[in-house]
């Protein structure tokens, strides 16, 4: 049996694989890089039943990226015994263009995509920001918080909100550009601000961005700031 397991949420990746050898009750477990074994060589291993004829249960690391000689592998995949379990493991998402993925079929295999689940948004927050609904953005704000997110990465997101209500306002030539959805959001999100208001919260953003740098305020502090800068406004 051949399992194909990918994404990023690579910790769940793990756990199936410890799953799998028990429900399986599998022995021994084999792990190697693709980079570091031949196609001969995983074949050897994949061929190696112990004295009690239990079959083996191997793990082979690839990356996401393209793999030297994987037409080989694949080759020798197809021909290993049924009985051994063979799971290749990407802690990545596979393309569709990938070797082993576009083969699934080919190989029989089992694909398993695990992918972390982000309860936030960065983008509801910056939309529900320059709507002024305090209560959303808050929200938002809490769950970026509990994921760690880099205040920098969530103030520079502030700022590209403030560019795109800007370009709305003043119906820009790049602004045209931008997709239906893009601009009729940031043009209702612009009725919200007068070009004063703009022009102030752009030097508002400017010296806190002189202050972060220089370190005369602290980074949750000039986040605070900014957001109840652009719902007073």
């Amino acid at each position: 049996m051949i399992y194909i397991v990918h994404g990023d949420d690579y910790p769940k990746s793990r756990k199936l694989i410890i799953n799998q050898q028990k429900k399986l009750a599998m022995g021994l477990k084999t792990e190697r890089d693709i980079s570091d074994i031949t196609p001969k060589e995983l074949y050897e291993i994949a061929c190696s039943f112990d004295i009690f004829g239990n079959a083996p249960f191997i793990v082979l690391n690839i990356p996401n990226t393209k793999v030297a000689e994987a037409e080989k592998f694949l080759v020798i995949m197809k021909k290993i015994p049924k009985e051994t379990v063979l799971i290749i493991l990407c802690n990545r998402e596979l393309g569709r263009t990938n070797a082993f993925y576009k083969s699934a079929k080919d190989l029989q295999a089992r694909v398993v995509l695990n992918t972390e689940t982000q309860d936030s948004n960065v983008f509801k927050f910056v939309d529900a920001l320059f709507m002024k609904n305090k209560t959303v953005a808050y929200d938002e704000l809490e769950k970026l918080s509990q994921e760690d997110t880099n205040t920098f990465y969530i103030l520079s997101m502030i700022l590209y909100g403030l560019r795109n209500i800007t370009h709305a306002k003043y119906s820009t030539v790049e602004f045209a550009k931008k997709s239906n959805f893009v601009r009729n959001k940031a043009i209702v999100q612009a009725e919200n601000f007068s070009p004063q208001d703009i022009i102030e919260l752009y030097t508002f953003m400017y010296h806190t961005d002189k202050k972060l740098k220089t370190g005369l305020i602290n980074q949750e502090i000039a986040l605070v700031y900014t957001i109840e800068k652009i719902l007073n406004k």
